[in-house]
């Protein structure tokens, strides 16, 4: 690969890594080992409709920020 090109590539790739935080999401095997609940009980809170899960093909998924802050509120 000519020089110029290898150089090009690697600025992406640094303003990819400074670029603003990726979006990052939990699966419920995700949500399981966070909270420690058995699978049917886990399947229960992404169904539930307060929990800000969507589907993303046939799965489940939750932000995890989105998580953070449900964990917030049912706590206080």
């Amino acid at each position: 690969m000519p020089e110029e090109v290898i150089e090009i590539l690697a600025e992406i790739r640094d303003e990819l890594k400074d670029d603003k935080p990726r979006i990052k999401f939990l699966s419920k095997k995700d949500v399981k080992k966070l909270l420690g609940y058995s699978d049917s009980t886990v399947g229960c809170i992404f169904r539930r409709k307060d929990f800000p899960s969507i589907t993303l093909g046939k799965s489940y998924v939750v932000e995890e920020n989105a998580f953070i802050e449900w964990c917030k509120q049912k706590r206080g």
